[in-house]
């Protein structure tokens, strides 16, 4: 069976996250909401990686920062915040990039994350991985509304792959966050990433094999 190389983005292919910082710029030029958005900041890092609580949070956080859009107004923004990212220095992981850009040479390779597609996009255009196959999150504009069609984090994300046919026997996995623990331990071989502490510990205790690199 073919191999094929799986890469989560943010924590990843980077040392931030990508929608963390296109919602905390947002807020940070609306006051109001900054302040209303404050608690639910809290709730989302004292929540646990895998819980729906954390998923609806941050899904709640990014409603806040961006209901007022249009879809056109999101995508330039996405654009915008993507490409300073990708030139901020120290944000892009190189090594992890270059891993990526080689397994993408030799076989089928895919970014799989929980990050927004426009953003994603526009983040890995600007790192030099241009044709990289992407299954980020969806969401859209509905009288200038944020609407998700997909919120791509934890198991969302092995539903995902499935449905596109990933052979998860030959899959190599790297992830940063035991938020990605079904998937992870679905792969044939899964490195995490820079850990913290509470994600190391989580995934060891769950997936015998698993390597640990720090970058």
């Amino acid at each position: 069976m073919a191999e094929i190389t799986l890469f989560d983005l943010d924590g990843v292919l980077t040392r931030g996250d990508t929608m963390v910082s296109l919602v905390s710029r947002r807020l940070a030029r609306h006051p109001v909401r900054l302040f209303s958005a404050a608690p639910l900041f809290l709730l989302s890092l004292a929540a646990h990686p895998q819980s729906r609580l954390r998923a609806t949070t941050n899904r709640r956080l990014v409603a806040l920062a961006l209901n007022g859009l249009t879809d056109g107004e999101y995508t330039e923004l996405a654009i915008r915040t993507g490409r300073q990212l990708a030139a901020r220095r120290g944000f892009a992981v190189g090594q992890t990039i270059t891993l990526c850009r080689h397994a993408a040479s030799r076989h089928r390779t895919i970014i799989v994350t929980a990050s927004e597609r426009r953003l994603a996009r526009a983040f890995l255009d600007s790192v030099g991985l241009p044709d990289i196959e992407l299954l980020a999150s969806e969401i859209a504009f509905h009288d200038r509304a944020v609407t998700w069609a997909t919120h791509n984090v934890g198991p969302a994300k092995l539903r995902g792959l499935k449905s596109v046919g990933v052979p998860f026997s030959c899959a190599t996995f790297y992830t940063d966050s035991a938020s990605d623990l079904s998937l992870a331990a679905a792969a044939r071989t899964t490195f995490l990433v820079n850990p913290d502490a509470r994600s190391r510990r989580k995934m060891i205790a769950v997936i015998p094999n698993l390597q640990v690199v720090r970058w």
